[in-house]
């Protein structure tokens, strides 16, 4: 999914990564989630949706007020 024209929301995102029975079937080890040039890699351990939105928060710009 081309997501360069949208706002990144990681609760929503991890909500689908954690859904993945990929990871628990250990057919995935790793995968990126790449966003605006930053990049974060998920791993089957991470399979909570708290360390997933934790993680793809990384991604997120700060906005300076």
């Amino acid at each position: 999914m081309h997501m360069s024209n949208r706002l990144l929301h990681p609760n929503q995102i991890a909500k689908y990564i954690a859904w993945r029975p990929d990871f628990s079937e250990e057919s995935i080890h790793l995968c990126y989630v790449v966003y605006r040039g930053k990049a974060v890699e998920i791993s089957a351990d991470m399979q909570a949706r708290d360390k997933i939105a934790m993680a793809l928060e990384k991604l997120i710009i700060p906005r300076y007020e």
